[in-house]
C-alpha cells in the first residue's frame, strides 16, 4: 500500500483549499490502498449499534483513520464549492455552518457521510451526488433550496428531524433508502405553480420511514417508488401528489393529517395500504391497485374517490366519516369489503362497482343521495340496520348470493327498478318513513311497483299490501288529480286524468286502509246501523195520524234497530218477512199485514244496503289480507 496520510479538521480544511484536484488524488490514493486491503482479504467492515461502518480488524481501522475527513464545527462564510469531490471514507461535516452556497453535486461519498445539525443558510446543491455508504441528516437545517435530484443513496440515509423550512426541495428522480421522522419540510411564501418539496420519479429503497413528518407546503411524490413507506402522524398543510406512486410492501399512512387535498392517481399499492385514523381534507385514487389487505377503517374524509380502483384483498372502511361525496364508481372489490358503520355526509356513488365476496353496509348512515345501480354483488350483501336520509337507487344490480335488508330505514323509497336477485331480499322490521309533505315525483309509482314485485317474489304479503298503499297514494298529484285540469281541454289531452282513482283511492284509504284494516270498516258499519237507526226512530215523528197496531208488544225503538240491522246486513234472510212488516207498522203506522213504508225511508234502506255491501266487502278483504287468505 501507499503511504498513509491521516486528515484531521486542520488537515481537512487545508486539503480541501488546495481545489478539486488535489483533494481527489488523495483520494484517489485511498481507494487504491482499499482495494490492496480487499485483494489480500484484509477488508472486514462491522456495523456500530448505530448502523455506522466501522472497522473490525486493525488494516481496516487504520485506513478507516486515515482515509477520514473532518469539518465538523466550521464556518463556511463564503461559498463553499465541494462539486465533484471523492470522499474515500468517513466524512463529518456535523454542525458545519454553510453561510452561502454549498455546492456538492457530482460528489461522490464512498463510506459514511455525517451532516448531522449542518445549517445550510444559502441553496443546498446535491445533484447527481452518489452515497454508497450510509448518510445522516438528522436534524440539519436548509433555509434556503435544496437540490437533491438525481441524487442516489445507496445505503440508509438519515433525515430525522430534518427541517426544509425556507425555500424548495427538490428530490426529483434521486434513489432513496432512508428514515425522515420528523422532518419538517416547509415553505415560508408560497407559490401554486411551484411544488416546495419534490420526491418526483425517486426510487425510495429499504424502508422509508416519514413518521411525524411535517410537509408545510406542497409536496410531490408523482411516479415515486417504495419498498416500504411510513408516514405514520406525518402531516401534509398544503396540496400533496402522489399520482403514480407504487409502494412495494405496505404503505402506512396511520393517523396522516392531510389538510388539504392529496392525490394518488394511478398508483399501485402492491402489498395494500394502511390509513387507520387518517384524516383527509380531499383524496383521489382512481385507478389504484390494492394488492393486499387495505385498511381505511375510522379515516375523516371530505371528498374521496376510488373510482376504477381495483382492491385485489380485503378492504375495511368500517366506521369512517365522509363528510363529502364518495366515489366508488367502477370499482373492483375481489376480497371482502366493510363499511360498518360508516357515515356518508353527503352522496355516495358505487354505480357500476363489481363485489366479488363479502360486502358489509351494516348500520351505515347515507345522509346524501345514494347510487348502486348497475353494481353486482357476487358475494353475500348485508345493509342491516343501515340509514338511507334521501333517494337511494339499486338500479339494475345483480345479487347472486344472500342480500339483507334488515332493520333498514328508508326516508324516500329506494329504487329497484330492474333490480336481480338469486332470491328476493326481505324488508324485516325496516322503515319506509315517507314524508307527506314532500314533493309529488314521477319516479315514485314505478319505484312502489319494483318493491311490490320483489315482496310478491319474497312472498311478504304484509309488504305487498303496504307498496301497494303506497304506490297508489304516490300517484296522487303526479298521475292521478284531485279536480279537472281545464287547460288540458285545450291541448288535447284527458280533462281530469286520474280523478276516478284519486277520489276512489283516498276512499280505499280511508275506509280500509287499503284493506290492511278490520276495525275501519267493521267501526264503520256499526255507526252506519246506529245512525240508521236513529234516522228510522226519529222519522216517525213527520207523520200525523199514525194508526199502530202495536200487538201488545211493540218497542219503536227495537223496531227501527232490528230495521237498520236488517238492512245493514245485506243478506236477506235474516228475518222474518212478517218481523220487518211488523218493524214498519210500529214505526210508521198500518197494520202488520199492510204497513206504511214512506219513501224515504225506503230510499235510505237502499243507500244502507249499499253502502253496508261495501264495508262487509271492506271487512271481509281485510281478514281474507290478514290471515293471508288465497
Amino acid at each position: 500500500m501507499g503511504e498513509k496520510t491521516k486528515v484531521d479538521k486542520s488537515e481537512s480544511y487545508g486539503l480541501f483549499g488546495k481545489g478539486r484536484d488535489e483533494w481527489n488524488n488523495w483520494a484517489q490514493r485511498c481507494l487504491s490502498d482499499r482495494a490492496e486491503l480487499e485483494a489480500k482479504e484484509e477488508w472486514r467492515l462491522n456495523s456500530d449499534q448505530d448502523g455506522i461502518p466501522v472497522g473490525a480488524n486493525q488494516a481496516t481501522i487504520d485506513w478507516l483513520s486515515c482515509a477520514s475527513a473532518d469539518f465538523s464545527n466550521h464556518s463556511f462564510g463564503s461559498n463553499a464549492d465541494l462539486s465533484g469531490f471523492i470522499f474515500p471514507g468517513p466524512v463529518i461535516f456535523r454542525e458545519v455552518a454553510f453561510h452561502r452556497n454549498a455546492n456538492f453535486e457530482l460528489a461522490l461519498f464512498h463510506h459514511f457521510a455525517s451532516f448531522e445539525s449542518v445549517t445550510f443558510s444559502g441553496p443546498a446543491h446535491f445533484q447527481r451526488t452518489v452515497f454508497a455508504g450510509g448518510s445522516s441528516f438528522r436534524r440539519a437545517l436548509f433555509q434556503e433550496d435544496a437540490h437533491f435530484t438525481h441524487s442516489q443513496f445507496l445505503q440508509h440515509v438519515n433525515f430525522e428531524d430534518a427541517q426544509f423550512s425556507g425555500g424548495q426541495s427538490f428530490f426529483d428522480q434521486a434513489r432513496i433508502k432512508g428514515t425522515f421522522q420528523n422532518a419538517s419540510f416547509g415553505m415560508v411564501t408560497f407559490d401554486s405553480s411551484i411544488l416546495s418539496c419534490r420526491f418526483n420519479s425517486v426510487t425510495f429503497g429499504g424502508v422509508s420511514d416519514f413518521s411525524q413528518t411535517l410537509f408545510e407546503d406542497a409536496t410531490s411524490f408523482l411516479r415515486a417508488r417504495f419498498v416500504q413507506a411510513i408516514f405514520a402522524g406525518a402531516e401534509f398543510k398544503q396540496l400533496s401528489w402522489f399520482i403514480g406512486a407504487v409502494f412495494e410492501y405496505n404503505a402506512s399512512f396511520f393517523n396522516t393529517r392531510f389538510h388539504q387535498a392529496v392525490a394518488f392517481q394511478h398508483s399501485k399499492f402492491e402489498s395494500g395500504a394502511s390509513f387507520t385514523g387518517s384524516q383527509i381534507a380531499d383524496a383521489e385514487f382512481f385507478d389504484c391497485k390494492f394488492g393486499d389487505r387495505s385498511d381505511f377503517t375510522h379515516i375523516q374524509c371530505g371528498l374521496i374517490s376510488f373510482e376504477r380502483t381495483k382492491f385485489a384483498s380485503d378492504v375495511a372502511f368500517h366506521g369512517s366519516s365522509f363528510k363529502k361525496d364518495a366515489k366508488f364508481r367502477d370499482a373492483l372489490f375481489s376480497g371482502d369489503a366493510s363499511f360498518a358503520k360508516a357515515r356518508f355526509e353527503q352522496d355516495v356513488v358505487f354505480n357500476s362497482a363489481l363485489f366479488k365476496r363479502l360486502v358489509e353496509f351494516d348500520d351505515v348512515k347515507f345522509g346524501g343521495m345514494s347510487n348502486f345501480s348497475q353494481a353486482t354483488f357476487d358475494g353475500s350483501t348485508s345493509f342491516n340496520k343501515a340509514t338511507f336520509c334521501r333517494d337511494v337507487a339499486f338500479v339494475g344490480i345483480r345479487a347472486q348470493s344472500l342480500f339483507a335488508l334488515s332493520q333498514v330505514t328508508f326516508h324516500l323509497p329506494p329504487d329497484f327498478r330492474q333490480a336481480h336477485f338469486s332470491e328476493a331480499p326481505s324488508f324485516d322490521e325496516s322503515q319506509f318513513c315517507v314524508s307527506v309533505s314532500r314533493e309529488p315525483t314521477i319516479e315514485f309509482p314505478a319505484r312502489w311497483r319494483a318493491l311490490k314485485r320483489l315482496a310478491i317474489q319474497a312472498h311478504d304479503h304484509e309488504r305487498e299490501l303496504e307498496f301497494f298503499a303506497q304506490e297508489i297514494k304516490s300517484l296522487r298529484n303526479v298521475e292521478d288529480f284531485q279536480f279537472p285540469i281545464w287547460n288540458n281541454y285545450s291541448r288535447g289531452k284527458p280533462l281530469w286524468p286520474g280523478g276516478v282513482r284519486y277520489w276512489m283511492g283516498l276512499l280505499y284509504e280511508q275506509t280500509s286502509d287499503f284493506g290492511r284494516s278490520v276495525l275501519g270498516p267493521l267501526v264503520g258499519l256499526v255507526l252506519l246501523m246506529i245512525a240508521c237507526t236513529c234516522f228510522y226512530f226519529s222519522y216517525q215523528f213527520n207523520i200525523e195520524g199514525i194508526q199502530q197496531d202495536r200487538g201488545g208488544s211493540c218497542t219503536q225503538i227495537f223496531a227501527a234497530m232490528f230495521l237498520a240491522v236488517h238492512n245493514g246486513l245485506v243478506v236477506t234472510g235474516l228475518g222474518r218477512s212478517n218481523k220487518l212488516e211488523q218493524s214498519y207498522s210500529c214505526l210508521y203506522g198500518g197494520t202488520p199485514s199492510m204497513p206504511n213504508m214512506p219513501d224515504v225511508i225506503v230510499l235510505v234502506g237502499i243507500f244502507q244496503t249499499l253502502l253496508s255491501a261495501v264495508l262487509i266487502f271492506l271487512l271481509l278483504l281485510a281478514i281474507r289480507n290478514k290471515f293471508r287468505i288465497k
